[in-house]
């Protein structure tokens, strides 16, 4: 599919280097003070087998290659984001370069990228007008008209029938066309906010542990704890407002393609 960086492998090696950390140690130790070969060749073998662990958590940081084959049109300004890593997405890494270039200089508009395929007007537009198509079908030539005469010929009368024809609402397929993004963008919101209520129970655990006779790690682990909420805090929320935000520009190109598209199509009824 030409997928140059997977989430799931990142976090997979991350979860798995981040969890391994402690039973590293623990190996060394046993392997100093326990004499019994069964345990040194256990202990051996994660030794050696934990900085691989490591060594393919650091090479799934970065991006694979572009490529060689696409279906994207080439870009002579690519953005970054295309082929950032899920890191660089996460941190917004891709971004820096950027930011230290307005930092040298005034920026202009021949210092932007292009915008990335699937957020161009006309894929925006394909996939509004494929969506529609599903809700309402090809021809909704008369679906906005509300009533409408129908004529029909007996001989040399003519009977005109009143006729109402269904609403047309085009908020259907604007959920039907954005609808994954719009979801997935929620989904960030609900995280990031359980996330903001585990901060102050650890704050309090802390608070606890300092008129306690606790070990001294849990005080570390308690800071430590903070410190990885409050940035997984910020992860989230900044990552829902990017997507709600792109979700938003995409929203406003289908409306404005069907706004001004209904007066270039206006059927033969409306111009009587």
């Amino acid at each position: 599919r030409g997928l140059q960086s997977s989430a799931v492998l990142f976090l997979f090696w991350l979860i798995l280097s981040t969890v391994g950390v402690a039973q590293f140690f623990t190996e060394f130790r046993e392997a100093e003070y326990d004499d019994s070969e069964e345990s040194l060749y256990r202990s051996l073998l994660y030794i050696f087998h934990y900085p691989l662990v490591v060594l393919m958590f650091l090479l799934n940081i970065f991006a694979d290659p572009p490529p060689k084959v696409t279906d994207y049109p080439k870009s002579q300004k690519l953005c970054p984001e295309v082929q950032a890593s899920f890191a660089s997405r996460v941190i917004f890494g891709w971004f820096d370069q950027l930011i230290l270039k307005g930092y040298r200089k005034s920026l202009n508009v021949a210092d932007l990228w292009d915008l990335c395929y699937q957020d161009t007007s006309a894929q925006t537009v394909r996939r509004f007008e494929r969506t529609w198509a599903k809700y309402y079908g090809e021809d909704t030539e008369a679906a906005t008209s509300g009533l409408y005469k129908k004529f029909k010929s007996y001989g040399t009368l003519k009977n005109t029938i009143s006729v109402k024809k269904k609403r047309v609402t085009i908020l259907w397929p604007i959920w039907g066309a954005f609808r994954s993004p719009i979801m997935s963008s929620a989904a960030i919101k609900i995280i990031g906010d359980i996330i903001s209520f585990i901060n102050p129970q650890i704050l309090n655990l802390l608070i606890q542990f300092v008129d306690s006779k606790e070990y001294m790690w849990r005080g570390f682990a308690y800071a430590i704890g903070i410190f990885i909420f409050a940035e997984l805090q910020s992860i989230f929320f900044h990552q829902q407002l990017m997507s709600m935000y792109r979700v938003g520009l995409n929203w406003r190109t289908a409306i404005m393609f069907a706004v001004y598209k209904k007066p270039a199509r206006g059927t033969q009824w409306e111009k009587l």
